[in-house]
């Protein structure tokens, strides 16, 4: 027997989307514009890109690793 009970007819609550302030600028680029990331590798800014794209399906960024840090194209 389970510790947890199972319950059954209880109504999910809508899910609320908070509006969180990003500290990149991805959701301002237009297509072609770029900006650099100092310090940061193409592959810590993957959950903030993936954010945006799901707000906003049909954009698409491209991202080069440069001296530095990471440097980040809107394509799309």
């Amino acid at each position: 027997m389970s510790e947890y009970a199972i319950e059954k007819g209880i109504k999910m609550p809508r899910k609320v989307r908070v509006s969180k302030r990003s500290k990149y600028p991805f959701k301002e680029m237009e297509v072609g514009d770029s900006t650099f990331i100092e310090g940061k590798r193409a592959s810590d800014l993957g959950s903030s890109i993936s954010y945006i794209r799901k707000i906003f399906p049909g954009r698409a960024y491209a991202t080069r690793r440069v001296e530095g840090g990471v440097r980040v194209w809107r394509v799309a």
